[in-house]
C-alpha cells in the first residue's frame, strides 16, 4: 500500500508534467519542497509554482517522464527517502516528434507526510546517468 501511495505520487507528477497540467505538480508539495537536477534548483512553494507555470505555458513542449525499479532506503514515521531510475524524453512540435533531448538517471525522492497525514514531495533530486542532445 506505501509503495503504491509514493507510486502514485510520482505518476501524478509524470501525468501532469508531460500533459499540460504542469500548474498542479506544486500541490504534490511540501511548503518548502524543493526540485533539483542539472542546471536547475528550486525551493519553496511559490518558486515551484512560478516554475511550473511557467511549464504549463509551454504548449508546444512535448516531454514523456517515465520512471522504474523503485528501491526505498529508508523509512520513519513521517519521512521517506526512495531511489528510482528516471528516463525523460522532450521534444516540440507536432506529434510525433523526434525527441530533441532525452536523459536517463536515478531520482531520489524524499517524501514527508503533511498535516493531514497525505504524503507530499520534500525533495526529488535527479542524478543523470546519460543525456543525449538530438
Amino acid at each position: 500500500e506505501l509503495r503504491q501511495e509514493l507510486g502514485d505520487l510520482i505518476m501524478a507528477f509524470c501525468w501532469y508534467a508531460d500533459h499540460g497540467e504542469a500548474g498542479k505538480i506544486p500541490g504534490l508539495f511540501t511548503d518548502d519542497g524543493r526540485i533539483s537536477a542539472p542546471g536547475m534548483d528550486v525551493e519553496g512553494k511559490d518558486n515551484l509554482i512560478e516554475l511550473f507555470e511557467g511549464r504549463a505555458q509551454q504548449t508546444d513542449r512535448l516531454s514523456r517522464h517515465l520512471w522504474a525499479n523503485m528501491k526505498i532506503l529508508k523509512v520513519e514515521s513521517d519521512r521517506i527517502e526512495l531511489v528510482v531510475t528516471a528516463t525523460t524524453y522532450i521534444g516540440s512540435g507536432e506529434k510525433p516528434v523526434q525527441p530533441e533531448t532525452y536523459v536517463v538517471g536515478d531520482s531520489y525522492e524524499t517524501f514527508e507526510k503533511n498535516e493531514a497525514g497525505e504524503w507530499r514531495f520534500l525533495e526529488r533530486r535527479l542524478d543523470l546517468t546519460f543525456k543525449a542532445d538530438g
